[in-house]
Protein backbone atom coordinates (compact mmCIF):
# COMPACT_ATOMS: atom_id res chain seq x y z
CA UNK A 1 0.00 0.00 0.00
CA UNK A 2 2.53 2.89 0.85
CA UNK A 3 4.85 1.53 -2.43
CA UNK A 4 1.72 2.67 -4.85
CA UNK A 5 1.49 5.99 -2.68
CA UNK A 6 4.97 6.83 -2.97
CA UNK A 7 4.25 6.17 -7.02
CA UNK A 8 1.35 8.46 -6.86
CA UNK A 9 3.01 11.35 -5.28
CA UNK A 10 5.81 11.08 -7.28
CA UNK A 11 4.14 10.53 -10.60
CA UNK A 12 3.50 14.23 -11.83
CA UNK A 13 6.87 14.72 -11.49
CA UNK A 14 8.13 12.40 -14.21
CA UNK A 15 7.90 15.11 -17.30
CA UNK A 16 9.98 17.64 -15.06
CA UNK A 17 12.62 15.18 -14.26
CA UNK A 18 12.73 14.33 -18.13
CA UNK A 19 12.78 17.84 -19.51
CA UNK A 20 15.54 18.92 -16.78
CA UNK A 21 17.41 15.37 -18.00
CA UNK A 22 17.28 16.41 -21.63
CA UNK A 23 18.02 20.20 -21.23
CA UNK A 24 20.99 19.08 -19.25
CA UNK A 25 22.48 16.65 -22.20
CA UNK A 26 22.01 19.26 -24.05
CA UNK A 27 24.62 21.29 -22.10
CA UNK A 28 21.84 23.41 -20.49
CA UNK A 29 22.00 23.53 -16.72
CA UNK A 30 19.45 24.92 -13.95
CA UNK A 31 21.56 27.43 -11.68
CA UNK A 32 20.04 28.46 -8.16
CA UNK A 33 21.51 31.96 -7.15
CA UNK A 34 21.84 32.22 -3.56
CA UNK A 35 23.27 35.33 -2.96
CA UNK A 36 22.95 38.83 -3.34
CA UNK A 37 25.74 39.88 -5.75
CA UNK A 38 23.65 40.18 -8.22
CA UNK A 39 20.76 42.11 -7.87
CA UNK A 40 18.82 44.06 -8.68
CA UNK A 41 19.40 42.20 -11.96
CA UNK A 42 19.19 38.50 -10.58
CA UNK A 43 17.79 38.33 -7.18
CA UNK A 44 18.79 35.92 -4.46
CA UNK A 45 16.77 32.75 -3.99
CA UNK A 46 16.11 33.05 -7.44
CA UNK A 47 16.79 30.62 -10.99
CA UNK A 48 18.70 31.14 -13.93
CA UNK A 49 19.66 29.23 -16.96
CA UNK A 50 22.99 28.55 -18.27
CA UNK A 51 24.12 27.58 -21.67
CA UNK A 52 27.74 25.85 -22.15
CA UNK A 53 29.48 27.95 -24.90
CA UNK A 54 33.36 28.51 -26.01
CA UNK A 55 34.97 31.65 -24.13
CA UNK A 56 35.02 33.01 -27.65
CA UNK A 57 30.56 33.18 -27.64
CA UNK A 58 31.68 35.65 -24.69
CA UNK A 59 31.19 39.58 -24.53
CA UNK A 60 31.16 42.14 -22.43
CA UNK A 61 28.19 42.32 -20.03
CA UNK A 62 27.03 38.81 -20.29
CA UNK A 63 26.67 37.15 -17.29
CA UNK A 64 28.13 33.94 -16.88
CA UNK A 65 29.22 31.02 -14.36
CA UNK A 66 33.09 30.49 -13.79
CA UNK A 67 34.60 27.72 -10.80
CA UNK A 68 36.05 29.35 -8.17
CA UNK A 69 37.74 26.38 -6.36
CA UNK A 70 34.28 24.40 -5.57
CA UNK A 71 31.97 27.08 -5.41
CA UNK A 72 30.62 28.03 -8.78
CA UNK A 73 30.20 32.12 -9.59
CA UNK A 74 27.55 34.18 -11.33
CA UNK A 75 28.72 37.25 -12.10
CA UNK A 76 29.07 39.59 -15.28
CA UNK A 77 31.92 40.41 -17.34
CA UNK A 78 33.11 43.43 -17.02
CA UNK A 79 36.50 42.76 -19.19
CA UNK A 80 37.73 40.58 -21.46
CA UNK A 81 41.78 40.26 -22.32
CA UNK A 82 42.50 37.60 -24.55
CA UNK A 83 41.99 34.19 -22.53
CA UNK A 84 41.61 36.51 -18.75
CA UNK A 85 37.85 37.74 -17.80
CA UNK A 86 36.97 40.04 -15.50
CA UNK A 87 33.77 39.51 -13.53
CA UNK A 88 31.99 41.41 -11.22
CA UNK A 89 28.89 41.40 -9.32
CA UNK A 90 25.95 43.69 -10.05
CA UNK A 91 25.45 44.82 -6.51
CA UNK A 92 29.24 44.37 -5.56
CA UNK A 93 31.45 47.65 -4.90
CA UNK A 94 34.82 45.63 -6.46
CA UNK A 95 35.61 43.39 -9.25
CA UNK A 96 36.48 39.63 -8.76
CA UNK A 97 40.17 38.29 -9.57
CA UNK A 98 41.03 37.50 -12.97
CA UNK A 99 39.43 34.55 -14.14
CA UNK A 100 41.09 31.93 -16.97
CA UNK A 101 38.95 31.36 -20.19
CA UNK A 102 38.86 27.21 -18.90
CA UNK A 103 37.51 28.00 -15.11
CA UNK A 104 34.50 29.19 -17.44
CA UNK A 105 31.16 26.83 -17.12
CA UNK A 106 28.49 28.43 -18.43
CA UNK A 107 26.27 31.85 -20.27
CA UNK A 108 23.41 32.90 -18.14
CA UNK A 109 20.95 32.99 -20.88
CA UNK A 110 17.54 33.77 -18.94
CA UNK A 111 16.89 34.57 -15.17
Amino acid sequence: MKRRALFRNTLPFIPLLILVMVYTLSGYRLLYVPTRSMEPTINSGSFAIGKRVSPEELNVNDIAVYKKGKTKMIHRIIDIDGDTFTFKGDNNETADPPVNSEDILYKVINY
